[in-house]
């Protein structure tokens, strides 16, 4: 079924892991792509992976600021390696 779709869930927020920086190239929703903008995350972010919790995928973006994204919502967010190595606290 995602053959069909333009989701590539191998590419997926939800399937990286703890360390990797990670560059967003697209929300699939363009609901969830409000709701994250919100938050500072939008398609062209540099994030890095800090680890899975209870309240979902917690990353650092690119301004040095933590921010949780759902679970759910991880699977609708296409990421792929950055060429950027790490992201420094600010």
């Amino acid at each position: 079924m995602a053959g069909a779709l333009r989701w590539p869930m191998d590419h997926s927020l939800a399937l990286a892991r703890e360390g990797d920086v990670l560059e967003v190239k697209e929300i699939l929703f363009g609901g969830l792509r409000d709701h994250l903008r919100k938050i500072g995350l939008r398609e062209g972010s540099t994030l890095e992976h800090l680890g899975i919790g209870d309240a979902g995928v917690e990353v650092r973006l690119g301004d040095g600021r933590g921010v949780r994204v759902h679970q759910d919502y991880a699977w609708f967010i296409v990421v792929e390696p950055s060429a950027q190595r790490q992201i420094t606290e600010e």
